[in-house]
């Protein structure tokens, strides 16, 4: 089954990795495909709403989604209104360790539960990997913590919900390089401790292969047998095939050490991504459909 015939799919992995181009790229196909996508973002959404034009994007604040589950749960907004602005509600939440995620992934879950039948599929562009899996596990952790009422039950099924393979999936990202292939298998382990799984994971930012190792030794053989310019020129040459030697080492570590399928996507030499360059990885992910 492919992660986009799911209802939800969460997009984590180490800073930096390009996580929210994942997912943008992603909502691209999902949407080509004909599903009826939103994307979630627990930041303001501003470069989801510009790298994926037209798809709709949902900002989660998580103070704002705390005192939404208050309004639900008092079955009054004025109420909630009230007790969401007094200073010891404000203490008290703050204090509650992983409460901020709970609600979090509790608005995502709100979108893409089947009942919901808005959308086809939700996209979370999650935090960074240490932060996702605080998330993903929030709700059993408080389904643990409180043993009875509304917060117990509806933890139990968001937790049940993320942990249905066949309902959502959990995508890692990231670069051919030592830190976030590491990150990435720890994620993959951390989650199998937590009895959840990573479905798939999309090596992002891949060097093209410009020259093969006969070429780079002659390239090496040439050294004082030409002009600074052309030293130059080799130097980098040389310096690029490097680089994607390394990188084809790594993407064979990651792919080695996980069982879960791994995709790629190019390095694309532009200053600046934009909804053009979000089209073309959208195709290179086609192969993960």
């Amino acid at each position: 089954m492919s992660v986009l015939d799911k209802r939800l799919v969460v997009v984590t992995g180490k800073g930096g990795v390009g996580k929210t181009t994942v997912a943008a790229a992603l909502a691209v196909l999902a949407v080509r495909q004909g599903k009826r996508v939103i994307l979630c973002d627990p930041s303001d959404g501003s470069r989801l709403r510009m790298l994926a034009a037209g798809v709709p994007v949902c900002s989660i604040d998580p103070d704002r989604a705390k005192s939404e589950w208050l309004g639900r749960q008092l079955r009054s907004g004025t109420l909630a209104g009230i007790l969401g602005r007094s200073s010891l509600f404000q203490l008290l939440t703050a204090a509650a360790p992983g409460l901020s995620e709970l609600v979090t992934i509790g608005k995502v879950w709100d979108l893409a539960r089947p009942d919901a039948a808005r959308y086809d599929l939700a996209i979370l562009d999650g935090p960074p990997t240490g932060q996702g899996l605080a998330l993903l596990t929030s709700p059993r952790s408080y389904a643990n913590l409180a043993r009875t009422g509304p917060i117990h039950h509806q933890a139990l099924e968001v937790d049940a919900f993320l942990r249905d393979r066949a309902l959502t999936a959990v995508l890692g990202v990231a670069l051919p390089e030592e830190m976030p292939v590491n990150e990435t298998v720890e994620l993959a382990r951390r989650l199998g401790d937590g009895g959840l799984a990573l479905d798939a994971v999309v090596v992002n930012g891949l060097h093209p292969e410009r020259f093969t190792k006969d070429e780079a030794r002659r390239i090496a053989k040439l050294d004082g047998r030409v002009s600074p310019g052309a030293r130059a020129a080799l130097d980098l040459a040389h310096f690029e095939y490097g680089r994607a030697r390394r990188q084809c080492t790594e993407l064979r570590r990651i792919r080695r050490s996980l069982e879960a399928p791994v995709s790629t996507l190019p390095f694309l030499f532009e200053p600046v991504l934009g909804p053009a360059q979000i089209e073309l990885l959208s195709r290179a992910l086609e192969r993960l459909s």
